[in-house]
C-alpha cells in the first residue's frame, strides 16, 4: 500500500506541476504513472478489506447478504481497476478518451474514488 501510494503520488505530483505550469497536457508517462498507481491502490486496499471476511456471520440469512454484499463490492473493486489500468495503455481506444485532458483524468479517478467510497460503505 505505501509503494502503491508513493507511485500514485508522484503522478498526481506531475498533475500538479503540468497544471500549475499551465501546460497543454501531460505526457503519456505520467497519465499511465497516475493511473497505475491508481490501480495498485485499489487493488492493495481490495486485498485489506477482503480479510474482513473471516468473521462472517453465523445467522443463514445474514451471512447470504454478507455475501452478496462482498460479491457486489468485489465486482465494482475489479471492474474500477481493470478500467484504471486499462487506461494506461494508449493503444486501446476504448479507454483513451477518459483520459483527454489532465483535469479529466482528475475526474474520472476522483469519480471512481467516490465510487468505491459509496460502494465500500
Amino acid at each position: 500500500l505505501l509503494m502503491s501510494t508513493i507511485v500514485l503520488g508522484s503522478g498526481l505530483d506531475l498533475l500538479t506541476n503540468s497544471y500549475l505550469a499551465a501546460t497543454a497536457a501531460l505526457p503519456n508517462n505520467a497519465k499511465q504513472l497516475i493511473c497505475l498507481g491508481f490501480t495498485m491502490i485499489v487493488l492493495s486496499i481490495a486485498f485489506l478489506k477482503s480479510l474482513a471476511t473471516m468473521r462472517v456471520p453465523t445467522n443463514a440469512a445474514h451471512r447470504r447478504m454478507f455475501f452478496l454484499s462482498y460479491f457486489i463490492q468485489l465486482c465494482v473493486t475489479l471492474s474500477i481497476a481493470f478500467t484504471s489500468w486499462k487506461m494506461t495503455d494508449m493503444s486501446n481506444q476504448a479507454f483513451v478518451w477518459l483520459q483527454t485532458t489532465d483535469m479529466e483524468l482528475l475526474y474520472v479517478l476522483s469519480g471512481f474514488a467516490l465510487l468505491l467510497v459509496i460502494i465500500g460503505s
